[in-house]
């Protein structure tokens, strides 16, 4: 797959190009349903598949406060993107300008003279343009003055619930991760670095890896959760603690806390990733580090026994 930022870079020699638009925040089912069928089309017609998406997200400038913590960093997109053996993914610099651009505008400079799109494929809920005065009933109507097809998308239902990356965040934020990881179609992942920490966790037995992660992502509701966790080692199961650790002081930052189980690895300043498999439970204030070591022991044997029912996972 080519990652390009402008069209400069995309060269599609007089092929017929089919286009999916949107943010694609965590390329849940929904999303991977849309690019599916973009690139069977582009196979069909032995064209090109191009999924076309926004960076940053457009309500960073223009409404930061409103701005979703995200589901997957630019990159974790990327791979999951890749899977689905797409031609081009172009990550389109959202600025002041792209921010003023109209609907038609839009259509013919970016879709049709940039790209030569010929059929484009978008969620039923997509808008676009100036303060979002394009909605997908909107692009029918331009894409048909210059010959190009779209596709609009129903919702994907899960469950009698609508699938969509505010309902995948509304999950992980409760701690419904299971929920949260049918919707995505795989299991949430956390990227981060491992730093140092207080190493209260060795003193009790447990040594943790302290996780220094990005703001903008989504981060589960404080709790204890069964995990896989790989490093450069290899995948490894875990058990991590998400919170403030109120058995140890009062008013701690939030930390996200990953004891890997069975093994002693040295992995500071390491790049690891964290997959959320099962919520163990809420965080607790114990009455001192002795009644919280019991606790962790229980959770680490049902973490085991959570971890292995639940076998391989594709990464």
């Amino acid at each position: 797959m080519n990652v390009i930022t402008n069209l400069h870079n995309f060269v599609p020699k007089g092929e017929f190009v089919a286009i999916a638009l949107g943010n694609f925040d965590g390329v849940h089912i929904g999303h991977q349903h849309i690019i599916e069928q973009l690139v069977n089309e582009a196979r069909r017609k032995n064209g090109i598949s191009v999924v076309f998406s926004f960076n940053p997200h457009p309500l960073k400038l223009l409404n930061q406060s409103h701005c979703p913590q995200l589901l997957s960093s630019p990159d974790e997109k990327e791979r999951i993107i890749s899977k689905f053996h797409v031609d081009y993914l172009l990550l389109y610099p959202f600025n002041r300008e792209t921010a003023q651009m109209s609907p038609d505008h839009f259509v013919k400079e970016i879709l049709i003279k940039g790209l030569g799109a010929k059929h484009v494929f978008v969620g039923f809920n997509f808008t676009f343009g100036r303060k979002a005065q394009g909605t997908a009933e909107t692009l029918k109507e331009i894409c048909a003055d210059y010959g190009c097809e779209v596709t609009v998308f129903p919702p994907v239902m899960m469950d009698g619930v609508c699938v969509s990356s505010t309902r995948v965040r509304e999950c992980l934020t409760n701690g419904c991760i299971k929920e949260g990881n049918k919707l995505l179609g795989s299991l949430y992942q956390i990227n981060g670095t491992v730093v140092h920490g207080d190493k209260i966790g060795r003193d009790m037995g447990f040594p943790t890896a302290n996780l220094a992660f990005s703001p903008e992502i989504v981060v589960p509701a404080n709790g204890v959760y069964a995990v896989k966790v790989l490093t450069k080692e290899g995948m490894f199961d875990g058990v991590a603690n998400i919170g403030c650790r109120p058995t140890i002081g009062s008013n701690l930052p939030r930390t996200i806390e990953i004891h890997i189980l069975d093994r002693t690895l040295s992995i500071y300043n390491q790049k690891i990733k964290v997959f959320f498999v099962d919520r163990l439970r809420d965080e607790i204030k114990f009455s001192g580090k002795e009644q919280l070591a019991h606790q962790i022991q229980v959770d680490v044997e049902k973490a085991k026994f959570i971890l292995n029912k639940s076998g391989f996972i594709n990464y």
